[in-house]
């Protein structure tokens, strides 16, 4: 079966996500991206189809994230 990069990058990131979960803090995409080594204008859609479909929540503030 094929997988589509945008599912990897979204299935990497939220395993990012989950590993910082416990410590309360948020993460921004430009820490994931530069912790997978991927461009963040890449991440940005991603992140867009995971916040439709309910998998994460983000915060809009000075230090927001999801």
């Amino acid at each position: 079966m094929r997988v589509s990069i945008k599912v990897k990058y979204g299935f990497a990131s939220m395993i990012c996500l989950a590993q910082k979960y416990n410590t309360g803090e948020y993460v921004t995409v430009l820490s994931l991206a530069k912790r997978l080594k991927i461009s963040k204008i890449y991440l940005e859609p991603v992140f867009s189809l995971l916040k439709r479909a309910d998998l994460v929540s983000s915060i809009k503030r000075s230090r927001g994230g999801y």
